[in-house]
């Protein structure tokens, strides 16, 4: 917990109280389109105590500007600038690590104007030119497009992927298929080493520290999931905040989040009898 004990050992290890926070979205901040228990007030507190906030997902089947509506519509207000998301820096992904590239895309149709602004072009037929195969959330993926992409794979193409997160979290204990689901396909058939832009990679973590315009250790990073929230903020070297909300089995040890809460209910709490 976030007790006076672990507060002052935060300050030794800062130097200050954190000044930025990075929020996690799905199974964070809200579930299926609902506020998680306590997101709308600690986002409301952190605002008032003049504290920098980005939202950092790894979700990959929306536009930025459709998280913003979904937000607003839950009564959390922010702007696209505060959110970051996988699918929004593909393009630049892909430019930086393979230059302007033929794609074969097996996503949705949101991240194709984020592909197109950075020069890259489209390919879909086998026997084509690809050299990238990029997977995202593809809710409407089928056997053609997979066999498309294992044989674009076998001959060369490098694999980015937005995220490796097999299932998220649905209503009821429910879950929800997600990318890595479709990436262990591939990667069964074909020995491709993913490039990953989500998390845990530290991609995303670097442009939410730009963002901030704050130093590492200045900045916490909340979320509900060890082996991507805190194993990606654990390796930029930014102190972490594991929300247990039971989602995910992952044992706390192997993930050693800096500080657990059952939700963000109880951490806005601790940190308001803390006045961090």
């Amino acid at each position: 917990m976030w007790n006076t004990e672990n507060r002052k050992t935060l300050k030794n290890a800062l130097g200050r109280i954190p000044e930025g926070f990075i929020l996690d979205l799905d199974g964070c901040v809200y579930l299926e389109n609902e506020p998680t228990k306590g997101a709308m007030e600690l986002i409301e507190y952190l605002r008032a105590k003049g504290k920098k906030i980005v939202f950092l997902t790894n979700n990959s089947s929306m536009r930025t500007s459709t998280i913003l509506k979904n937000l607003s519509f839950m009564g959390i207000e922010t702007h696209e600038d505060e959110i970051i998301t996988p699918i929004a820096c593909a393009g630049e992904f892909i430019h930086s690590h393979c230059g302007a590239s033929r794609v074969f895309h097996l996503g949705p149709p949101e991240t194709i104007p984020y592909i197109e602004e950075w020069g890259h072009r489209f390919t879909e037929r086998p026997g084509d030119e690809c050299e990238v195969v990029l997977l995202s959330c593809d809710t409407t993926i089928t056997y053609e497009k997979l066999d498309h992409a294992v044989n674009f794979l076998q001959q060369g193409a490098a694999l980015v992927v937005t995220n490796a997160d097999p299932i998220r979290p649905g209503r009821n204990g429910e879950i929800r298929l997600e990318t890595g689901a479709f990436l262990a396909a591939l990667t069964s058939c074909v020995p491709a080493k993913p490039l990953l832009i989500g998390k845990p990679s530290t991609y995303l973590f670097q442009k939410a520290l730009k963002k901030l315009d704050l130093p590492k250790e200045a900045v916490i990073m909340i979320g509900d999931t060890p082996s991507t929230d805190i194993a990606g903020g654990k390796a930029t070297g930014i102190r972490t905040v594991l929300i247990n909300s039971g989602s995910h089995r992952e044992a706390l040890e192997s993930a050693q989040p800096d500080f657990v809460f059952p939700d963000l209910q109880a951490l806005l709490e601790d940190m308001i009898s803390d006045g961090v």
